[in-house]
């Protein structure tokens, strides 16, 4: 008995051990975390190639140039693919958290969906940080098993509807989507399971009387050059702003879509 009890208890603990690595394998902090550190060991890497911290090494005069050039180059592209990241997980942090918290009255939360969402071939490429995301509905749902012997066992699992936000990145664009998802928890350990999920299209706002505002504020978003290609007089929108903006938005979106 006491063997049997100590294998039992070593198969609970490896059990434990798998679903505490499932979820560090998935966490938001782990991707977060990646990114970050991505994008710090591509910049390294650049300066490196373009001088800064070190001489280039000509092993041969004749390709040099051009080989220094290439090397540059690769680099600038790795360092731009980090940037896309990070500033995809920024957005969502922060313009994204923030106003899905205020439509929801609620403070955002990681790691309850299921883990990032993946982009299937010719879709969207997200951000691989999985989304943020505010319960809009929960139940105890009640299942039951029937083992090897025949003996049925009644489990209750968490079954929860929630409503996430993700980032994806293109090369014109970084857009905020809003998902509905419904996720699953067995047990209080475990990772949930996402059951399915749905792309939610942002409902517009604009009204007759509040149409001109909304396309000034649009316009105020896109970047502007001057005639001699300089950003720098650019003007940034107020964080406060966009929050409140994308908040009416989703409110907007839940009023069509769960009524």
């Amino acid at each position: 008995l006491r063997q049997a009890k100590s294998g039992s208890v070593s198969s609970s603990s490896a059990a434990e051990r798998r679903r505490a690595a499932a979820r560090a394998k998935d966490s938001s902090g782990r991707f977060v975390r990646e990114a970050f550190l991505s994008l710090t060991r591509s910049i390294d890497i650049l300066g490196k190639r373009v001088g800064i911290g070190g001489e280039w090494e000509d092993v041969d005069s004749s390709f040099s140039s051009a080989l220094r050039e290439k090397s540059v180059m690769e680099a600038c592209g790795d360092v731009c693919v980090a940037l896309k990241a990070c500033s995809g997980i920024c957005a969502m942090y922060g313009i994204g958290s923030l106003a899905l918290g205020v439509a929801g009255g609620s403070d955002t939360l990681p790691d309850i969906s299921g883990g990032p969402i993946l982009a299937t071939e010719g879709s969207v490429p997200f951000i691989l940080a999985p989304p943020l995301a505010v319960v809009m509905n929960q139940e105890l749902i009640e299942h039951k098993m029937t083992d090897v012997n025949g003996e049925v066992t009644t489990m209750m699992k968490l079954q929860r509807e929630l409503s996430c936000v993700s980032a994806s990145i293109s090369p014109t664009a970084m857009t905020l989507h809003l998902f509905d998802m419904t996720t699953q928890v067995d047990s209080v350990i475990a990772p949930p399971t996402r059951l399915s999920q749905s792309w939610l299209p942002l409902k517009d706002t604009v009204d007759a009387d509040n149409e001109k505002d909304s396309d000034s504020h649009q316009n105020r978003k896109r970047m502007k050059l001057s005639e001699n290609g300089d950003r720098s007089s650019v003007e940034s929108e107020s964080i406060y702003r966009e929050v409140d903006y994308f908040a009416k938005r989703i409110i907007s979106t839940w009023e069509d879509c769960y009524e």
